[in-house]
């Protein structure tokens, strides 16, 4: 067993020989694995940011990343992100605070982001444009201090190439899940098609936030705040489920928790699987949501009233898919009737160069 020189981390040898490590903050020891787990570091990096609301990371002085990535979390730039990018900003700068948090910050350069931050990344491209994101924020900040002049994130290439996105449900998809889920799986499923809502906004949904006709909540992502009227459907099926704990989404049994996002997404995943809906997505009943009201002639407005986009390219993105029959019924539908009436003489016209000027 080795020894660790890590903030906040302590350790002793008690009388049995056997060697105990602690994170001590504020007077308080929580106990950690041995740093020889594979946990250990995972467990540090979790309590590091359940206690001290920032990253946890290693620094050598004020030329350290890990200095300049403490100075920007305690700035007030960082401090007014929402809650929710915060959490993500710290779990990623955790990561490169770990990895590379002792070498020189000004001594980053353009070449050494591609080859430490972003290409070890490449399998996941998404996750290794992210890293670059919040390291250029970093910089970005710095430079807004005039610490320095550059940022060496700057026109770092992405690495994920956008795709045709999340599909809506068919008719003939939505009627098999219905069918074939759970009461459990089905509460998820009817929550997502009927308020339009992300993952991370329906696992925060409470009981306190119904109120018999439908729900208000503001929106983890955009902070917009929002009245979604319950569908009928819903409104059935949450009649059904009893108020067993704060959150509408929860664990089965007396002691019922709430989900985290990924778990439902997973759970849908595995549901869909099950019932081999290939390709049926959770966030992918978004856009179902989406697609179905632009296919019954509402414009941008509208959609956005409850799924709360603000930019009216996404919601284009969202409703790329709509059925264009349908919406050609309604445009043609939308134009006035203006039949040719006949007469004995042609109309007179302006165009006309006999027609009579009125005196």
């Amino acid at each position: 067993m080795g020894k660790v020189d890590l903030k906040y981390v302590s350790q002793f040898t008690d009388r049995h020989g056997r060697t105990r490590t602690y994170f001590r903050f504020k007077g308080r020891r929580h106990v950690l694995p041995d740093p020889a787990d594979p946990g250990f570091m995972g467990a540090y990096k979790r309590l590091h940011g359940k206690l001290l609301g920032s990253a946890a990371v290693v620094a050598k002085g004020e030329q350290s990343l890990g200095w300049l990535i403490g100075r920007y979390q305690a700035a007030p730039e960082f401090k007014a992100l929402r809650e929710s990018t915060r959490k993500e900003y710290a779990r990623i700068l955790s990561d490169i605070g770990m990895a590379h948090g002792t070498k020189e910050w000004r001594k980053l350069t353009y070449e050494k982001v591609l080859e430490h931050i972003r290409d070890p990344l490449a399998e996941t491209p998404r996750k290794a444009d992210t890293y670059v994101v919040v390291l250029s924020a970093v910089y970005s900040w710095a430079v807004g201090r005039r610490m320095t002049e550059e940022n060496p994130c700057r026109g770092v290439p992405r690495l994920y190439q956008k795709g045709a996105g999340y599909r809506a449900w068919t008719r003939a998809e939505m009627e098999a899940f219905a069918a074939g889920a759970t009461d459990d799986e089905y509460l998820i499923f009817a929550l997502a098609l009927y308020t339009g809502q992300r993952a991370g906004d329906l696992v925060r949904l409470t009981w306190f936030q119904w109120d018999g006709t439908g729900f208000r909540l503001t929106q983890s992502k955009t902070g917009s705040a929002l009245y979604i009227p319950a569908h009928p459907a819903l409104r059935t099926e949450l009649e059904r489920h009893k108020a067993r704990s704060g959150t509408i989404i929860a664990t089965p049994g007396d002691k019922p928790r709430a989900y985290a996002r990924s778990t439902i997404s997973k759970r849908m995943e595995k549901a869909c699987q099950r019932m081999g809906l290939a390709g049926c997505t959770l966030h992918g009943l978004r856009t179902t949501h989406a697609t179905l009201i632009a296919q019954s002639g509402k414009g941008s407005k509208v959609i956005a009233s409850t799924t709360g986009h603000r930019q009216l390219a996404m919601i284009e993105h969202y409703t790329r898919n709509a059925d264009q029959a349908a919406l050609a019924e309604i445009a043609i539908g939308s134009l006035p009737n203006v039949p040719r009436t006949r007469s004995g003489k042609p109309a007179q016209t302006l165009a006309n160069p006999k027609s009579r000027v009125a005196k």
